[in-house]
């Protein structure tokens, strides 16, 4: 977090996106600063346009399971659950 300011951080993360608007770490940083300050809607948006490239990335998919888990939607994060199961992501060495 940019100096322990979410809205800031939202502000500079939606100017990076300006100019890379499918960074993973951009996209999380918004939607981290987004949720400190409140707005789950808008966390769980701005993940959405690298969900679409990268629908399984696994910083993107833990930070669904937190939103929807502060949100109440406990099957929706048993369901993402599943998925990284399915894709592996459970494997140990």
């Amino acid at each position: 977090m940019l100096l322990g300011q979410p809205a800031e951080s939202d502000r500079v993360a939606g100017e990076g996106l300006e100019r890379a608007p499918q960074s993973v770490a951009l996209r999380f940083l918004q939607s981290v600063a987004k949720s400190l300050t409140g707005d789950l809607a808008g966390a769980r948006a701005a993940l959405v346009p690298t969900l679409e490239t990268a629908p399984g990335h696994p910083v993107l998919v833990a930070q669904q399971v937190i939103l929807q888990t502060r949100q109440g939607r406990g099957s929706a994060t048993v369901d993402l659950l599943d998925r990284l199961d399915l894709l592996g992501w459970d494997e140990k060495p």
